[in-house]
Order: C-alpha cells, then structure tokens, then sequence
C-alpha cells in the first residue's frame, strides 16, 4: 500500500499496519543494498518488470544467499501486482505475465525457498500456491480462446486518459487486416467484452498463438510505456525461445533511431509512406496462410457423417503435417464430440497447442507439458502403452531442460570464476557450482573455487600491507622534506656568515700571508658570483702549490667551506625539484578532477582531491529545493567526506547534479566545484474505486500536468452521482485536479440504481396484469397467470430470455411475455366385442384441435354412437 514498515534489523516478515498484509524482508546489510532494494521496489511497483528484474540480479551477484532477491525475480518472471482486496483492504496477487511452467518448478522459486528462514519459507509457500492457482486458471481459460493470426501492440491511451494517434492507426489496420480474413487481437474491440476480468489470460493467449506481432507508434515513450513494452517484450523472448513468429515495428512521425534497441535487428516499417497498408498486410498474407478453415470443417464433417472417427484422425495427421494447426484441434474437437474420452484425440490437441506436427517430436518440446490440460486429460484416458510412451516424453522434456538449466548455471558459474579478481566473486563461483554437484567437474570446480578464495585473500591481504608499508615511507620523506627545506633556510644564513668570515680571512691573508695570491683570489672571486665548482679548482691547484702550514691551513679551510657550499647548493636544488613534483603532482590531480566533473563521478572526484591534499569547496544550486548540507560545504580531510549532498523539492525527484562551473587556487590547494541540482517530477497514482463500473481517466499525473477532469465513470443499470474522496465529502461530478497537485490520490465512485417499467402481456391468460416497477439488480415479484387447457411455462422476454425475478440484471424495461406449454389430454374407449385394432379413433387431443369420432362397424350389430357414461345416456 505505500506505508512505512517500522522494523528492527532482525526481522525476515512484518505486517502492514496500514493495511494489514504480511510480507517477507529484505536483508539490508549496507546502504549500496538498500539503495539497490529501492530502485527494484520502485520499478516492480510500477510494473516495469524488467528493468526491476536488472537491479534484483545485481544484488544477487553480490550475495547470493538473498532469499528475498530470488522471490522478487520470481514476481517479476510471473509479472504479479498486488491488489487491495476490497473485503480485506489486504494486497493479494494478480499475475500479469503467465507461464505455461508451474511456479513450483521455477528455479528461482527454489533458491528461494533454499535460503528462507521458516517464517519467510511460510509465507513464499502461501503466496506461492495462491499464483499457482491464479496461474492455473489462467491457462485453462487462455486453452479455450480460438488461436490468432496477428497481434496489433500500442498505447491506446494517454496519461491524461484520452485516446493516442496510435490508438486510431491501430484500428485502422485492424479493420485492413480483419476484411482480409485475419483473425487479429486488437484490444480495444477483442477485450471490449471482457469488462470487470482478468486480461491477462487473453494476452498470454494471443501472444502465444499469433504467428505476427505488429508493434507500432508514434512516439518513442509510447514504445517504452509499461504495458506495450510487457506485450513486446514477452513475444521477443517466445521468438528468442525458438517459437516460429515474426514482429513488425511500424513507426510514424519519429525517427527510427528512436525506436528500442532491441528492434534494432529488425526491419521496420514507416507508417507515413504512401501505401504502406497495402504493403503491410500483403506482408502478413506471406506469413499467414488465412483459409475458410469453418467450411473445410464443416464440409468434412458432412462426408464422414456415421463414418467413425477414423477418416477425421488422418485429416488430423494430415493438418499436423502442414502445420495447419487451428485446423488440425478443430478435427479434433470433431472427434471428441462423438467420442469424449478419446485419449489420442486430446494428444493431438496438444501437438496442435505446442505447434508440433507428430507425437515423436513431443520430446523435443522446450516447455514442460505435464501442466497441460490437454496432456492431464490424455493420461486420464490413455491405455498403459499410450500412458507410458507420454510419461517418457515428459521425463525426456524435463530432463534435457534440466540439462539445459544446469548447463547454464554451469556456464555462468565458469564466466564469474574467469573473470573473479575478488574473494567474493570466487565464491559467488562457487554457490553456483554447488547448486549442481553432479553436472560434469562442478564439485571439483567448488573446491577449486575455495582454493582461489583463500589464494586470493591473502594476496590481497600483502597488498594492502604493501600499500600501508609504501604509505608510510612516502609519509616519512615528505616529513624529511618539510625539515630539509627548514634545514636549507638555517644553513643558508649561517654559510652567509661563513663567508663573510672567510672573506675576512682572505683579505687578511693576502695583506698578511705570502700565498698563491693569484689563485687563492680567483677562487674567492668565483666563490662572491658563486660559481663554486670553479672556485673549488682554482682553491685545490692553490693547495697544490702552497708551501707554508699556515697558507696549506688556509686554503684547506676554504677548501672545505666551497665543497660546503657546493653539496648545500645540490641539495637546495633537490629540495626545489621535489617540490616541484609534488606541485605538478597536485596541480594533475586538480587538472584530472577538472575534466572527470562532466561525467558525474563526483564523490570518487573528491576522494581522490582530498587524499591528495587537496581541499575542496562545494557550492550547491538546489534550484528551488532544500539542500540535506547546505549550500556551501568545505572539506579539509578525507574523513570529512561522505557523499554529495541529498535535496529534497515538493512534488519532484533528485535526478542527480549537474556540473556548473569550478576554480583552483594552486597556492592555497583549493579546488572549488559548483553542482546544480537536477529535478524529476514524480508521478503520482490515481486509483479508482469503481464497485464495477468503468472509466476511462487518468491514471497517472505530476506537478508539472495542466489542470484536468476526472472521467465520468459508466456501469450498467446505475446513474452516477459524483466523484469522493479524503477531501471531498459530498459526491461531485466534475472533480479537477489542478496544476501543481502532489500525491496519491485515490476517488470513490458513487452510484445510483435505475429504475425501469416492465409489462406483462398475458397471450391468452385469464388475468389481466398492471405494470411494474423495478430496480436495477433488485428481485422482481413475478405475477401468475392461468389458461385454460395450457401450462404456463413462465415468463419470457422478445428476445427468448427467460425471466425468473431473482434480481433484474436488465438495463432497460422490458416487456414479459406469458409463455404457454399445450396439455395433451388422453381419450380411453370401451368397445365391447371390438379389439383395439378395428377402433380408427385419436387416443388423445387438446384444447387446439377438435376430435371427430368415427362409427364402430361389428357383424350382426348397429352401431348406435358414443356416450360418455355406462348408462349410455350421455351421448
């Protein structure tokens, strides 16, 4: 129903306390899973089964013991929506995609039951039974629906409820194509009469028995709406699963690049060319034989009158063999007429439904047939040798199908382990190889899946010491960088000193000392424009030439404060070279994060700033909404960092942010980025209580939708007096919901019953009779009528229907015609001498026709007349 469930962490089931119904839990052990189970749960409420299908598939290659996930792809296999049932107000099922496989056997059903616990296995069991039931009453009415020859896919209404352009195009090529002698399904006209049922078994019905799909349109969204996606894309897996089927998208005023990627591979049809429905239906003519298949039958059936069931068999064989397969069940139906428990007639029933043209191709059949009503019906009636030659067929069908379903498990299971670089893909490897141990080397491959588990752990347990080990080194030479530069500052003054003092020295020497004067002065020049290598020469040929231990002294000292100043200069060089890496190194990270923003990576972007060392700045534009972080967020640590910020706006989805704009400051190591958020309009359900009636009215709408009318809803024999709801109390007829609306809304529907005239016209009976009033569904008090020498039969409409009182289910008045049955009076004779043989008079007469008494003849007598007592005096 929508309601909040207020759980704990323990519980596998809870109950509504909204509605009352019971349901299973998912595991939510983080929050990438709860976000996957939201995504699901919103696509399968929306009936977008596939797309819902996707998500519950990634959450299984993440755990594989999910119970709940296997359920959910179970419901989206059978495409089951929970209705409120409106005694209860409790969600039942209703099952929008049938198989013709039993849910029992279904795999995933299976898995699921496997990894329930006992409260959860409860309630899959339940549910389970209640949509084999469905299912199964689906199939039988979807066996008794005559086969079609083509099957019309479009949107045929709006979200407003009016009627599409497609809707109109539809009907026209279902008039083309019915004139033609096609049997088609148009929904619009064949599920006319279906009103207040289940559609379902209709469609399923149809899709499995047209032999050409025409899906068309006029706008991308019409293609990919729920209901005519759930219709195509059914028929693409039949076509996918061997079925001998062909769909035509046909397109008009759109590019057909528009059209879904999976039409891509065929070829489609431009409805806006000039004869295009001309083409159209000469097309379907190649891929549909269209016979007067009634005539044949009946023109058969006059030549094989009394002639046994035999001749109708081998037109039967015959049909199969040329793939005639509407004809071959109607000689089969013919068969059964004479002959209901004919067991071979109801196996050739079943070669027809599965499209096969001779019992020894059952075997090959890809669909489990024991489910089938016609395969029930054969075993019931066969003969030991025709029950086990079908039980044979079936054990090979299930048998190659479980081959088949182990294969691919199998094949998947050998994909994962091929392309596993984690533990958990390893095991996921191996819960797959586990489900079947006897298939080929499975078990041998488990264990060679747990082998690579451990491998792999602690390989990636040396890795992420090796990083943390590299991550401290690189920590310790940064810090021994920052103390080099501070190092190269101190030394830097001090060797200012130095050489001043060493200046001193020189002068000193050279009013002083007898040295080398030439040399030493070059070298002390070199040193003041600091072009020490050179110095260092010129002081070490110097040192070569000295002679007194006072000049050697000297010059060994400046000696050793230029190699000094040399291997300070190297390092300062180093020091600047270093730091310019890094520099580098950050101004790429910042470069990189510039250009990675279009792609809307925005929390990996600034992971990857802030443990670089860059801050980070975000600006958020909520658009008219509420942003969960403010408008300006600063982050200065990684562990700061979680994810981009949430928004909230009345009536509209966060559909994520849009990259606007960024700046970075390489001095302060700030990166700036502005978001601006990106809105989607929700779409709210209408729902309508109708208590039988129907409309034809939105179902659907946003805050963006321009003001509309609620629909005036019909249901036979009542008057509608107005729309209410939460917020009208009194019923209204025109009810409006405006622009700018937010919300659910669900309108009741209120009625009045008609009241109508009935006459009674006696034809012949003695009493006159008044007319009558009466409400629609309400009993009527039937008068009763009497006429002399007639029964009275009861009381019957114009049209032959006979009229009990029980409750007036007419939407009009009608008048009651008396209808009489004649009585048939007996005559009895005493004729004395005469035997029966020689009386020529009636035995019996009644009240519409007179009797003439004819004379008795007897030798020797006169005849005198008849009388009506012994005494002979009432003559």
């Amino acid at each position: 129903c929508g309601g909040a469930l207020e759980i704990d962490g323990s519980q596998s089931v809870a109950t509504c306390e909204f509605c009352g119904t019971k349901q299973t839990l998912p595991r939510l052990d983080d929050e990438k899973k709860a976000n996957l189970y939201d995504r699901a749960t919103h696509f399968r409420r929306n009936n977008d089964f596939d797309k819902a299908m996707s998500i519950y598939e990634l959450i299984l290659n993440e755990d594989r013991t999910d119970a709940e996930s296997y359920w959910s792809i179970l419901l989206c296999r059978y495409g089951i929506e929970y209705v409120e049932d409106p005694q209860t107000k409790r969600r039942i099922p209703t099952v929008n995609r049938a198989q013709y496989t039993s849910i029992f056997d279904d795999e995933d059903y299976k898995a699921a039951i496997a990894h329930a616990d006992n409260e959860q296995r409860e309630l899959y069991e339940q549910e389970a039974r209640q949509i084999n039931e469905i299912q199964k009453g689906y199939l039988a009415i979807s066996q008794r629906e005559e086969p079609f020859d083509v099957f019309i896919c479009y949107k045929d209404t709006d979200a407003n409820g009016r009627r599409t352009q497609d809707s109109v195009l539809a009907m026209e090529l279902y008039s083309a194509l019915t004139k033609e002698g096609f049997k088609v399904f148009f929904s619009r006209v064949t599920l006319e009469s279906k009103l207040g049922i289940a559609y379902e078994p209709y469609i399923f019905a149809a899709l499995n028995t047209a032999k050409v799909m025409i899906a068309l349109g006029t706008r991308q969204e019409h293609f990919n709406a729920v209901w005519v996606k759930n219709e195509w894309s059914r028929y693409l897996a039949l076509i996918k699963n061997g079925a001998e089927k062909t769909l035509i998208p046909a397109y008009r005023d759109m590019d057909p690049y528009d059209l879904p990627e999976e039409f891509s591979h065929l070829q489609a049809q431009d409805m806006g060319k000039i004869g295009f429905l001309q083409d159209l239906v000469h097309g379907v003519k190649k891929l549909v034989e269209v016979k007067d298949t009634e005539k044949s039958i009946e023109k058969t059936v006059i030549v094989n009158s009394g002639a046994g069931v035999e001749p109708l068999f081998k037109r039967a064989d015959m049909a199969l063999e040329d793939r005639e397969f509407e004809k071959a069940d109607a000689f089969c139906e013919q068969i059964l007429n004479q002959e209901p428990e004919n067991a071979l007639a109801y196996v050739y029933k079943l070669l027809a439904a599965l499209g096969l043209k001779s019992r020894s191709e059952l075997g090959q059949c890809e669909f489990l047939i024991t489910e089938n009503s016609n395969f029930k019906k054969a075993m019931r009636f066969a003969d030991a040798e025709l029950k086990n030659e079908l039980v044979g067929y079936a054990r090979t069908i299930e048998s190659r199908l479980d081959q088949k379903r182990q294969a691919s498990i199998y094949q998947r299971a050998v994909a994962i382990l091929n392309a596993a670089t984690y533990p958990d893909m390893f095991l996921e490897a191996r819960a797959l190889f586990e489900m079947i141990p006897d298939y080929e080397n499975s078990a041998e491959m488990a264990c060679l899946c747990t082998a690579r588990a451990q491998e792999k752990a602690r390989e990636l347990e040396q890795r992420a010491k090796e990083i943390q080990r590299q991550k401290e080194i690189k920590a310790k030479e940064r810090a021994a960088l920052r103390r080099k530069i501070v190092k190269r500052s101190v030394i830097a003054l001090a060797i200012l000193l130095v050489v001043g003092l060493i200046s001193f020295a020189v002068y000193f020497s050279v009013a002083y000392v007898i040295v080398p004067d030439s040399l030493y002065d070059e070298a002390m020049e070199l040193v003041d424009e600091k072009d020490y290598k050179n110095a260092l020469a010129k002081l070490k040929e110097a040192y070569e030439s000295a002679y007194f231990d006072e000049d050697i002294e000297n010059i060994s000292a400046a000696i050793t404060t230029v190699d000094g100043l040399i291997k300070l200069e190297e390092a300062q060089k180093e020091a600047d070279r270093l730091a310019k890496e890094e520099q580098d190194y950050i101004d790429g990270v910042a470069g990189n994060a510039a250009a990675a923003l279009p792609s809307g990576e925005y929390e990996k972007i600034i992971s990857t700033l802030l443990k670089s060392g860059v801050d980070v700045t975000i600006n958020y534009d909520a658009k008219g909404g509420v942003c969960e972080q403010g408008s300006c967020v600063k982050l200065t640590d990684i562990d700061s960092f979680t994810s981009v910020s949430t928004a909230t706006k009345e009536g509209y989805s966060l559909n994520g942010w849009e990259y606007t704009s960024h700046s970075y400051d390489g001095e302060e190591r700030m990166f700036t980025m502005g978001l601006s958020a990106q809105w989607k309009p929700v779409t709210y359900k209408i729902k309508y209580a109708l208590d039988g009636g129907t409309v034809s009215s939105a179902q659907s709408y946003t805050i963006e939708s321009d003001d509309f009318v609620l629909g005036i809803p019909k249901r036979t024999g009542y008057e509608f007096t107005g729309w209410t709801s939460n917020e009208i109390s009194e019923p209204t007829m025109y009810v409006t919901v405006q622009k700018g609306s937010v919300g659910d809304r669900i309108y009741f529907s209120n009625w009045k019953a008609c009241t109508y005239t009935v006459t009674f016209m006696g034809n012949g009976a003695k009493e006159s009779f008044e007319e009558a009033e009466v409400t629609y569904g309400k009993p009527l008090a039937l008068p009763s009528a009497s006429r002399d020498g007639y029964t009275f039969l009861g009381w019957y409409t114009p049209e032959g229907e006979r009229e009990t009182g029980a409750s007036w289910s007419y939407d009009s008045g009608k008048i009651l015609i008396a209808k009489w049955g004649i009585i048939e009076y007996s005559v009895e004779y005493n004729l004395g001498q005469v035997s029966m043989a020689e009386n020529p008079n009636a035995t019996s007469f009644n009240v519409e026709g007179a009797v003439a008494l004819s004379p008795l003849t007897y030798e020797g007598c006169t005849f005198e007349g008849w009388f009506l007592d012994p005494e002979l005096t009432q003559g």
